[in-house]
């Protein structure tokens, strides 16, 4: 199930306004949740025989937890493309870093030991945050013209530097699938586990609905560029993250995507 980002690094938060009421047009509804983030970003100091690492904290306001992502440097699920991100969770994701969840409560306290204790083993690089952004649901009509309002969501805002003297870094907004996509979730869930996992059904049953994932997958993302289309803002860049059925995994992904997201904004 994909997520698209898009990022416009040059607009002022100005632009937001023309979004917000072109949402209007489009009957979307505005939700009372928030929209906020914030990212930190570490480097590690290389010994002579390791090569340095990075360690994301994010904090995402409709995720219950912080999460810690660890991986090398030299690691990115774009492999230097800007433009899209696989953050599927498959075999490639899985082995390029550890995410581990924390109380969102002792995140403060993990950032004082890197900049404090740890100071001569983690570099800061970046500080980033989106704050009173918004959430949005966008429907879609099925053939009879019915609308389901909760078929997208989005979320849109203005990405900061953190810091008493906060420098505006553009505007974010990520389009997503939201409760109402219908689909054969039993289906991708199999397929899924055979990706991530292993074992599975093997030989042709295994190609078959592998190739129903990517179908599917296709599918998604097209929804979701439209849906971005019909927003009109032009010169986005676009990071699309491929989110994994299954809770923990979805939430792993989406981490990942918006390490990488961010990490790029620096």
């Amino acid at each position: 199930m994909p997520a698209a980002v898009y990022y416009l690094p040059d607009a002022p938060s100005s632009i937001l306004p023309n979004i917000q009421a072109t949402l209007r047009a489009l009957h979307a509804r505005l939700h009372h949740s928030r929209f906020t983030l914030e990212h930190r970003l570490f480097r590690s100091t290389p010994g002579p025989s390791t090569a340095p690492a990075l360690l994301h904290i994010l904090t995402l306001a409709h995720r219950s937890h912080t999460h810690l992502y660890a991986h090398p440097s030299d690691s990115s699920n774009t492999s230097g493309n800007r433009n899209s991100s696989d953050s599927g969770g498959g075999h490639n994701n899985r082995a390029s870093g550890n995410i581990i969840a924390i109380p969102t409560t002792h995140a403060n306290e993990y950032r004082d030991l890197l900049v404090g204790k740890m100071s001569g083993l983690w570099a800061p690089r970046s500080a980033l945050s989106v704050a009173g952004g918004e959430v949005w649901s966008l429907g879609s009509a099925d053939a009879d013209g019915d609308v389901d309002a909760a078929a997208y969501v989005m979320r849109i805002g203005e990405v900061r530097t953190l810091g008493t003297n906060a420098q505006p870094r553009g505007v974010i907004i990520v389009v997503e699938e939201g409760i109402g996509i219908e689909g054969d979730e039993d289906e991708e869930d199999e397929a899924w586990d055979i990706d991530v996992q292993g074992g599975g059904p093997g030989g042709e049953e295994e190609e078959e609905m592998g190739k129903k994932v990517e179908v599917a997958a296709a599918a998604s993302l097209m929804g979701l560029r439209e849906v971005w289309e019909k927003i009109g803002v032009k010169g986005a860049k676009e990071t699309v993250g491929r989110f994994a059925r299954g809770e923990r995994r979805r939430e792993e992904a989406e981490v990942r995507m918006w390490c990488e997201v961010l990490k790029l904004r620096n």
